[in-house]
């Protein structure tokens, strides 16, 4: 841990950033590395398309495979998508390549639950312990008629999803005043 501790600092010693993204990735061998890079949140909406994935083994702890969720990605890219929303047949919806899920339905904030296979983000967790998202089975039906969707994740907080599979959801007040809601909520809790 004190390793940890003294090359993150030296680090940010040597990359400060007003606002920035910190990295640390640790190798099944011990090594590890971390990047330091400027970030600001991201402020466009994003064009999702859904792919169907195989289920995936048992994991324990925060764990997926990058390269075959780029590969995904790249997938939505080339057939003209910002990124691609995962499910598993046509009732199961996982998450995002690198995020999670948060769905508007009846007027209630949702993410898919982790039976689902998605991954327990750390965004995900603040939205479900400090703004009243509930987790729940959500289907690819109930993306048809969802008030809104958005991607979450600690670099992108609360991103708004404007079209699925090219069909455009509705302009959502909701959302973005829980995105805002939450930018406020993580500013207040930075620790110096």
């Amino acid at each position: 841990l004190e390793l940890f501790r003294s090359g993150v600092s030296n680090l940010l010693e040597r990359a400060p950033h007003v606002s920035g993204k910190l990295r640390l990735i640790v190798g099944s061998d011990g090594n590890w590395l971390a990047t330091h890079d400027a970030y600001s949140p991201p402020s466009r909406t994003m064009r999702c398309q859904i792919i169907n994935i195989a289920a995936r083994a048992e994991a324990i702890g925060k764990q997926t495979s990058y390269g075959e969720r780029f590969a995904l990605r790249r997938r939505a890219e080339a057939a003209g998508f910002d990124d691609a929303i995962l499910t598993r047949g046509a009732k199961t919806v996982i998450e995002a390549t690198t995020c999670n899920l948060l769905v508007r339905l009846g007027g209630a904030w949702l993410t898919p639950n982790l039976d689902s296979g998605c991954l327990a983000g750390v965004t995900r967790s603040f939205l479900v312990e400090s703004f009243g998202v509930k987790e729940a089975e959500i289907s690819r039906a109930n993306l048809a008629v969802a008030e809104a969707v958005a991607l979450t994740s600690s670099l992108r907080e609360i991103q708004v999803v404007e079209s699925i599979d090219g069909i455009l959801l509705p302009s959502s007040h909701a959302l973005t005043r829980l995105a805002d809601d939450f930018h406020s909520w993580i500013l207040g809790n930075l620790a110096p």
